[in-house]
């Protein structure tokens, strides 16, 4: 008797203790997925964490996502070519697409608050009106109350009635949103959004804002619409377009986002911004040769610039082509000097091509450029390690440590420097 009950009670704990097991997966995959859905958010939509500075009130991210390292140095700290050049052509896009933007009331990422300035006027204006209309008569005595409002409905109907006025209540809509995106109110800022789109149609930073917004929440089909609307409503502008086919590539429907693409090139009558964008489109679309020809355009319609030129050298490195890259990244570094990118991308392709020496001589030049740049510095130490010159690289390696013992190129600094001196003492040296 005792004998099955001890067996009832094991075999009752055991599935007691599965079940505990199955609820704590449970709980932990929904944690896991809303961590997922969380981190789609930018800062500034997401509740803030005590490590994080507030955002900006109305504040949104561009295409381009920032970087705290400059743009040119970026990928670099985790010690890639590939995320060296990813951040060069987010800036060079997000940069481009900036210029398309239209400044007339704020931008995506609120750069300009032309809006909000000119709201805050017609605010004063009202108020003059107002006061007037509620101020003593000749007698002294306050007007009263039925004429005040007679004399509010009157100014509000003037407003109405003034040319531009649905541009600017739309406008004013359009700052109202960013105050309920700085809130997390994000219902309200939608619906603000919107009403500021029904009341114009034309205002495409409700565009912009709107689809941001949609994007960020990952309502895909939400965000395809609001550009298509964009693009009906405001037939000059080529940038929705652009934003569509960005995000028809996100949704996978490929040969939508080269039509979209073909739009707006066709549209941007070759706008120099154009070209980085159309050819950042068709690195995502998998087209290479259209990418290359962009590139090779935006170089014919500005030679002297650097920017096209270091997109063609990242282009031809990742391609393989390293004697173009090299050829381009030397135009670069002879019209813009002070570029760090074009050394690195030179030290990049002489280290894979076993020129050590020179990539010690490139990478060298950069740090002059940028002293304190520890990522620069770590790429120096694993090129001399890789060279076979290890004394250069552990004294290297040390100089990382020696200025920031703290820093994440430090601690792989002390764990290399472990592995060379292992490799020292077993070589008896």
């Amino acid at each position: 008797m005792y004998k099955a009950i001890s067996i009832i009670s094991a075999v009752l704990i055991v599935l007691l203790t599965a079940l505990a097991v199955v609820q704590t997966v449970r709980l932990y995959r929904v944690q896991q997925e809303l961590e997922s859905k969380i981190s789609l958010l930018p800062k500034n939509l997401r509740m803030p964490q005590q490590s994080e500075a507030a955002a900006p009130p109305g504040h949104l991210p561009g295409p381009a996502a920032a970087t705290e390292a400059p743009a040119d140095s970026a990928g670099y700290e985790a010690g890639t070519a590939e995320g060296h050049e990813d951040a060069i052509m987010q800036r060079l896009i997000g940069d481009a697409i900036e210029s398309l933007k239209d400044d007339g009331g704020g931008t995506v990422d609120g750069h300009a608050a032309g809006g909000g300035r000119r709201a805050s006027g017609a605010k004063a204006a009202e108020s003059a009106v107002d006061g007037k209309g509620q101020g003593k008569d000749r007698s002294g005595n306050a007007g009263s109350a039925k004429d005040k409002d007679k004399q509010e409905a009157d100014a509000a109907k003037n407003r109405r009635d003034r040319p531009g006025a649905s541009a600017d209540t739309a406008r004013q809509l359009v700052q109202d949103a960013r105050a309920a995106l700085a809130s997390a109110d994000y219902d309200t800022a939608a619906k603000l959004l919107t009403q500021g789109l029904q009341t114009d149609p034309a205002n495409k930073q409700a565009y912009q804002l709107l689809a941001q917004l949609q994007h960020n929440m990952g309502q895909t089909q939400a965000e395809l619409q609001t550009y298509q609307d964009w693009a009906r409503n405001v037939p000059g502008d080529a940038l929705p377009h652009y934003m569509l086919a960005s995000a028809l590539v996100r949704s996978g429907d490929l040969n939508a986002a080269y039509r979209e693409l073909n739009q707006f090139q066709s549209m941007s009558g070759g706008s120099l911004s154009s070209y980085p964008m159309a050819a950042g489109m068709y690195r995502q679309l998998g087209m290479p040769a259209e990418e290359s020809n962009t590139l090779q355009a935006w170089i014919r319609a500005n030679p002297d610039s650097p920017d096209p030129h270091q997109m063609l050298a990242d282009y031809y490195r990742r391609n393989g082509n390293y004697g173009n890259a090299i050829s381009e990244y030397q135009t670069v570094a002879a019209l813009a000097p002070g570029t760090v990118s074009a050394y690195t991308g030179l030290a990049d392709l002489y280290r894979r091509t076993g020129q050590y020496d020179a990539a010690e001589q490139q990478y060298q030049a950069a740090i002059e450029l940028r002293p304190g740049d520890l990522a620069l510095r770590q790429q120096l130490a694993v090129t001399y390690q890789a060279g076979g010159d290890l004394q250069s690289a552990l004294s290297t390696y040390q100089s990382i440590i020696d200025a920031n013992p703290n820093a994440p190129q430090a601690q792989a600094a002390a764990q290399a420097i472990q592995r060379i001196e292992h490799q020292l003492a077993a070589a008896g040296q």
